[in-house]
């Protein structure tokens, strides 16, 4: 069964989530919130709220889904014409 989190939960990962590994968030939740998390629950919603994590091994850098890239025509396209 799919528990709901708190707001103050997902602020929790929002502001932690660059300080530790998953396995470590998933434990600081655990011990501050006194709550059973898995570290795939709390994987999934970190996630969910955009945050992803670039690298492995602990060794990791954030990368910010919210901001939307605009991609320009490639140079050998023809102009279009409206």
């Amino acid at each position: 069964m799919n528990k709901k989190y708190s707001a103050e939960e997902i602020q929790f990962i929002k502001d932690n989530a660059s300080k530790y590994s998953d396995e470590d968030l998933t434990k600081e939740l655990m011990s501050v919130f006194n709550r059973f998390f898995t570290m795939g629950a709390v994987r999934k919603q970190r996630q969910r709220l955009g945050i992803s994590k670039k690298g492995h091994r602990g060794h990791f850098e954030m990368v910010d889904n919210t901001k939307k890239v605009e991609q320009s025509p490639p140079k050998d396209s023809p102009p279009t014409l409206i």
